[in-house]
Formats: C-alpha cells, structure tokens, sequence
C-alpha cells in the first residue's frame, strides 16, 4: 500500500486506535483484525523500524568454537566453551554473500556439571537473549531446566551509524524504505537466525535438544527495543520480554510523566535486597520510606532517538518533528504479538528510571491488555516494574520462570505471585492518574 509523506499524515493528540484502519474504517470482524495487524506491520517498517528483508533465499549452517565475545551497550563478555556450555558460529549464505555472528549456549547441568537431560516434555524452553545476561540470572533459569542463548548484537549490527555487521553484510542499507532496515530490526532478525537454527537442529542430529514451542526472548534498553520489535515480526517467539525498553519500545510516546510527583514507598524492600544486597539494599528501601515522594524529571524525547539512536531506525523516522504526528504508539507494538497461544512479559524499573517513562510503559500495558483481552486472553499479558536495575534483574527472571511455568506447562512452584504481574506502584491511589480510566474503558471488539 502506498503510505503518505511524513507531513502529510493526520495529528493524533490521543492515544490512536489499534482497531480503526488508516482509511478510518472500524475492525468488526477477526478476518478484519488479520488485515489490521498488517497495516500496523507496515506501519512501523515503513516509518520507524525499517523493513525486515525477505529471509526465503538464506542458507544456514553452524560450526563449535571454542570462545565468543558477548558485547552489547552494557559491556562486553568473553564465553568459553564447558561441559555444559556450547559455543558456537552460525552462518548465513544469501546469493552470493555470506556472513556470521557468535553465540554463547548454557545448558542446565547436573551434579557432575555436565549437561543435564531435559526436564520439561519437548525438550529445553530457552530464553534467547540480546546482548549478555548476568551469571545469577543465567544460573537460576539452568536450575529450572532452561537453555540460556546469548549473543552480541553489536556483531550482528554494529551499534553506530555506520551500518556495518552481519546483517549489513547481507543486506545492505539502501536509499528506498524498503531497502531500510534499523539496527533495532537489524537485531530482531539475529534473534530470528537463532530460532531457524533451533528448528533446523531439531529436525537433523537434535544435538541442541531446544524446543522450538517454547522460545523466550528478552533484551534490555535498546536491546530491549529490539525485543519488542522481533516479537512483533516473527510469531515463533513463545514470549517476549522487553526489560526497559523505553520510548522507541513499549513507552508510550504520547503518555508523558514529566513533571508529575509519585509515592515510591509502596515499592517492596525485598527487591532492593535483591539487587543491592541486603545491607545496601536495606538502607536504600529506607532511605524511601524517609523521603517517599519523586519529581519526575525528563522522559526521554523523539529528538534523542533522532540523534545518538537515529541508526536504531530508518530515514523515514528521523523526518518526523512530533510524537503527533506518528500514526501509531507504542502499544500497538506487543498488539502484534497478541495470539491465544504467545505471552508478552514487560519489565523497567522505577527509581531512577524516569527517563525511560516507567509510567508511560504501564499505560501501553494497560491498553494492551484490554486488546489482549479482546483477542486473546488478559492473562497473556504481564507487566513487573521493579524497584532498581536497568537490567533483567534476578528479581525479574524469578517472576518470568514462574509465569512460563504456568503459562506453557501448567506448574506452580509458589516462588513469586502472579497476581503481582497485573498491577504496578502507579495503580496505587496515590499515583493513580485518572487518564488510565480512559485507557481501560478503549473499546475493543470480542474477535476471539
């Protein structure tokens, strides 16, 4: 379909209408919907994300090393092959190009720290992460029986203007839009490499033992945003979870708390112990309750993504001068994943946060979950705004086994609450801005 130029689109003040096409008609039927979700697909490639190339003419194959490097904005990490470590080099043939990215594989281990054998039917669930995870979070996911995937997507696109890396290799950065892809999209299709690997694994020699039903992906920041982007554009993903994503990710860029005054004491001390430690972790919780109240200071605006971020997306994006004029937000973006057999899990962290819009993150959850509701089911959809940590805290992977354990095999292990993934500390009346009434009461079609 043919899209209008930047200026030429209609200004949205409030949140758009995930059900109403751009012609303005109303979806009122699932086959309806179907259409829909293509239209905001092309949406966001044509003018934010870029697009994801046509994958039908790649070859894969992969060889064991013996060492990677696990980079990402956070750092970067040498992994070394173990007795339940893999290490490994997945290549990718297009035509007559060809390129590779590394990838780091923990498997859970048994008494003699040697592979252990899979615990759940179908083989390993496997969270496949973009950029490093932290040795705690890697080691309590093994002890439940899940594969851990890492790899660097500064290899599979380097983060910088240059358009450089794996995927570059292959798909090079043209002048039209459809030959345009950021390096957000650039990630989300090395995450979808890794799945195709799984499945090509799983269908020859199995040496992986991964199940493809049952694949995780997660990221952080910026990697964060890619997750939410490669769930949205490939449905083998099982659940998705972006951690502090973001404007760019799930923040809503209309929604903005800049300015408002929270009550932050109703945060739990547990998860200050759980990412400081407990003397720190003490202090810090009481320290809160002492001088419980925050003055949001700045989100962070569409300029900035258009300046240090602007490879993050393609040139179309970079055109646009106010959130107004975008003809989505960004709780359109978990919409695409919104399937009766898929799960989203959205985490951030409040203190210290605010320019990641913490609050702007539970409104795009709260208007996805009554899409959700609509299409699928409310309880496919969890949200955990932790206390501290621009990262997938151990708190936050604690929450995450317990909802994939129930969510894809019916187990309770009673370790986290998950009434605890319905609400946030901006449900609290204190906190509470009317504006989410609107957002709650958006009306949605039955089309389940």
């Amino acid at each position: 379909m043919k899209m209008p130029g930047v200026k030429d689109l209609p200004l949205r003040n409030e949140l758009p209408d995930v059900f109403i096409f751009e012609d303005g008609a109303r979806v009122t039927s699932l086959a309806e919907w179907n259409k829909r979700k293509e239209e905001i697909a092309e949406l966001y490639q044509y003018y934010m994300y870029g697009y994801m190339p046509d994958t039908s003419g790649e070859s894969i194959s992969m060889e064991y090393i013996d060492s990677c490097k696990i980079g990402s904005w956070s750092g970067e990490e040498i992994r070394r092959a173990g007795p339940a470590q893999k290490i490994l080099r997945l290549k990718i043939k297009n035509g007559n190009r060809e390129s590779s990215f590394a990838l780091a594989i923990s498997f859970p281990e048994d008494r003699e720290g040697q592979i252990a054998p899979p615990q759940h039917p179908g083989g390993y669930p496997v969270l496949i992460v973009i950029g490093p995870l932290g040795q705690a979070q890697r080691k309590y996911l093994n002890e439940f029986g899940y594969v851990v995937i890492e790899f660097s997507n500064n290899e599979v696109a380097a983060d910088n203007r240059s358009r450089t890396g794996t995927f570059y290799d292959l798909y090079p950065y043209g002048e039209r839009p459809e030959e345009q892809a950021g390096t957000l999209m650039a990630w989300a299709w090395g995450v979808s490499k890794i799945i195709d690997l799984v499945e090509m694994d799983t269908a020859g020699p199995n040496e992986l033992g991964i199940s493809p039903e049952n694949i995780i992906v997660a990221g952080v920041s910026r990697c964060g945003k890619a997750t939410a982007v490669a769930g949205a554009f490939d449905k083998r993903i099982k659940v998705v979870v972006p951690a502090s994503s973001g404007a760019g990710g799930i923040a809503s860029f209309r929604y903005i708390s800049t300015g408002r005054i929270y009550d932050y004491s109703g945060l739990k001390k547990e998860e200050f112990i759980d990412f400081l430690g407990e003397e720190e972790g003490i202090l810090a919780w009481q320290c809160l309750q002492d001088n419980p109240y925050h003055l949001v200071t700045d989100n962070e605006p569409l300029s900035n993504l258009q300046s240090y971020g602007a490879h993050w997306f393609n040139d179309t994006f970079l055109e646009f001068e106010k959130v107004d004029q975008l003809p989505f937000d960004q709780h359109f973006l978990p919409v695409l994943a919104a399937d009766p057999d898929r799960y989203y899990f959205i985490t951030g962290e409040v203190v210290e946060g605010d320019w990641m819009n913490p609050a702007g993150t539970y409104l795009s959850f709260l208007a996805a979950r009554r899409i959700y509701a609509g299409l699928s089911s409310s309880d496919n959809i969890a949200i955990h705004l932790q206390a501290l940590g621009h990262a997938l805290t151990l708190e936050n992977i604690k929450y995450l086994v317990e909802f994939c354990e129930e969510k894809l095999f019916g187990i309770s292990h009673g370790i986290k609450d998950l009434n605890d993934l319905k609400i946030s500390i901006f449900e609290a009346p204190e906190n509470y801005d009317p504006y989410f009434d609107t957002v709650k009461k958006m009306p949605v079609p039955d089309l389940k």
